[in-house]
């Protein structure tokens, strides 16, 4: 049998994606030159919040508790964006990312499916860098599902605050 196909991705979209990326990149170097917009620039805080409340989730169905979570996550991290996805890579809730960037998941997930035979690899949490920022993902099973929350910074995330998202993911999709 071969390999779970990929065709679903929107070569367009991935295409366009990448054009906004390497955009971004000219403008960040251009910006880092001239002094201009710390957030392009490189001269920001750390991604982490010093102090961050608790996560609180509604009883009242999954799409109020991927709100409450979506709306939790920049009280942790200092994002640029940040999303919930499934192991397809389908977005379930989302804030300033696109669908493009988010259907990367579902490849990046089935590939790690490979590396997690490797006895003693955990890679349920990572980091990729996208063009200028990094993407940090935590993943986490439920059932037979498999669900991703993927944040855009510009600086590296503490393994503690990538496994406090995780926790926060796994609390939010239990009863999915």
């Amino acid at each position: 049998m071969t390999s779970p196909s990929v065709s679903w991705t929107d070569r367009k979209a991935i295409a366009s994606l990448v054009d906004k990326l390497a955009d971004r990149g000219e403008r960040a170097q251009h910006a880092r030159k001239s002094g201009a917009e710390p957030w392009l620039s490189g001269r920001i805080e750390p991604a982490t919040v010093a102090s961050s409340p608790d996560l609180k989730l509604p009883d009242t169905g999954i799409i109020d508790r991927l709100d409450a979570l979506i709306a939790w996550v920049p009280t942790v991290v200092r994002t640029r964006g940040h999303f919930v996805a499934d192991e397809n890579g389908l977005t379930l809730a989302s804030f300033s990312v696109s669908d493009a960037l988010v259907s990367v998941v579902g490849p990046l997930l089935a590939s790690l499916d490979a590396i997690r035979a490797i006895p003693g690899v955990d890679a349920s949490v990572g980091s990729l860098r996208v063009s200028d920022d990094l993407l940090h993902w935590v993943e986490v099973n439920v059932g037979t599902r498999s669900f991703c929350l993927g944040v855009m910074t510009t600086e590296s995330v503490p393994q503690a605050v990538l496994l406090r998202l995780q926790a926060a993911l796994r609390e939010t999709m239990k009863d999915f």
